[in-house]
């Protein structure tokens, strides 16, 4: 549901397209397939960065202080357990 955000002012008609581009083979395997792919965003290899939280929210919400402890019996920072198990479950679709 779209609900207005006072920060965030849409200046757009909601019939305004929104144009995005791909490339001929990803096109074609859509096609083909009738279906998108999407990648983990942790297996992006073009752009390390991708998925990773900005400085300004790690010290925010102490990402790479607080303790969290796990399933797996293992207790990560905020950060770690964004990196190393969050990531993998975040799929993106370009």
């Amino acid at each position: 549901m779209y609900t207005e955000h006072s920060q965030l002012p849409m200046k757009y008609a909601d019939s305004q397209k929104i144009w995005r581009y791909m490339d001929y083979a990803k096109f074609e395997s859509l096609i083909h397939n009738e279906s998108l792919f999407f990648c983990r965003a942790d297996k992006f290899a073009n752009d390390k960065w991708e998925g990773v939280f900005p400085v300004k929210m790690i010290e925010t919400f102490e990402l790479d202080t607080r303790s969290f402890p796990s399933d797996d019996g293992n207790t990560y920072t905020g950060l770690q357990w964004h990196v190393q198990k969050e990531a993998r479950s975040h799929l993106v679709n370009c």
